[in-house]
């Protein structure tokens, strides 16, 4: 009765799975989604690397899916029915053209993250 009896004895009614998940020494989905668990790596060049979890990072993923939601809706369109493009309809698609060269550009100084650690290096 006394492993029953400790908190910490193994739980049979657990598969191993959960176990390694309830450990002590790992840290709970709260803490992964907060950033006490982000440890960067060094690098000397952090000021160009953008942390994946940054709002700058978010920001442009949200104007990212405008331009999307843009090109999903209006590309098929044009397409489709030859629809006369306005002006303003010109200087939203060359304003997007623009963000998706300058996306692949970006992406290039965004960090990632290696077994919980952001990963800083730009190369």
């Amino acid at each position: 009765w006394s492993e029953w009896a400790d908190p910490d004895a193994w739980n049979p009614s657990l598969t191993e799975f959960d176990q390694a998940a309830l450990a002590p020494d790992r840290p709970s989905l709260q803490v992964y989604l907060s950033n006490e668990l982000d440890t960067t790596v060094d690098t000397g060049s952090r000021s160009l690397a953008i942390k994946p979890n940054s709002v700058r990072k978010l920001l442009w993923d949200v104007l990212g899916f405008a331009a999307l939601s843009w090109d999903f809706i209006l590309i098929p369109l044009t397409v489709a029915f030859d629809l006369q493009q306005g002006d303003v309809v010109q200087a939203v698609n060359t304003a997007f053209t623009i963000f998706w060269t300058a996306d692949i550009a970006f992406n290039f100084f965004v960090g990632y993250y290696d077994n919980f650690t952001v990963e800083l290096k730009l190369r």
